[in-house]
């Protein structure tokens, strides 16, 4: 019987998929589920995130974060969390000046800094 070749330290998730390979820009210890990411572009959350990658997880209604590299192709570093939501994350949207919008089941939130 086959058997799935991919296990979580795999190298190359795309085993059965077309060439050249497309390797996974970033990796997850656990399963997250993104509800929505955005750019901290003149997000005005602090230093240290502004740049970067956004992006919300259902699964643990948190916020994280992921530093662009220099050339915006991937990523430096592993994913950090910025905030954790009252509760779960539907999506995650930037708007008219930059800011962070996030949605749950009760309610609409803009991000600022603390």
């Amino acid at each position: 019987s086959w058997q799935c070749p991919i296990t979580p330290t795999a190298a190359d998730t795309n085993a059965d998929g077309p060439a050249p390979r497309r390797l996974p820009k970033a990796r997850f210890a656990t399963t997250i589920g993104i509800t929505g990411a955005a750019f901290c572009v003149s997000c005005d959350l602090g230093p240290g995130i502004g740049g970067d990658l956004l992006f919300g997880d259902v699964n643990t209604a948190r916020i994280r974060a992921l530093n662009m590299n220099a050339t915006r192709t991937g990523f430096e570093g592993s994913a950090r969390t910025v905030l954790a939501m009252p509760t779960v994350i539907y999506s995650m949207e930037r708007g008219p000046g930059g800011r962070i919008y996030v949605s749950g089941p009760t309610g609409i939130w803009r991000l600022a800094r603390g």
